[in-house]
């Protein structure tokens, strides 16, 4: 009898750390799936600044190649075209050099 308590124990003990070592090990893979996503989340943030900051320095180097008076000139122009067309939904956004 007592080999039977003996062997019993020993099976419980043995089930025990199997099923406690399993989930330690699920643990540690939800943790590296929400890490993975952190980072993903990080690089795709990263990578969004830098083409907005691209797409500002663009604009920028757009608006210093033409003077403000020739820009002035060109609204006016379009503004004095329009000037009697009420229904125009025209709007000018960027000036940029053709030639």
């Amino acid at each position: 009898m007592d080999k039977l308590i003996d062997g019993l124990v020993v099976f419980g003990l043995g089930l025990g750390i199997v099923f406690i070592g399993i989930g330690i090990l699920i643990c540690f893979v939800v943790l590296q799936k929400y890490i993975v996503i952190i980072i993903q989340n990080i690089i795709k943030n990263k990578e969004a600044n830098k083409k907005a900051e691209e797409k500002t320095e663009i604009v920028s180097e757009e608006n210093t190649d033409i003077p403000i008076n020739i820009k002035l000139a060109i609204i006016a122009a379009i503004s004095a075209y329009y000037e009697n067309n009420t229904s125009c939904e025209f709007t000018v956004k960027r000036i940029k050099r053709i030639g």
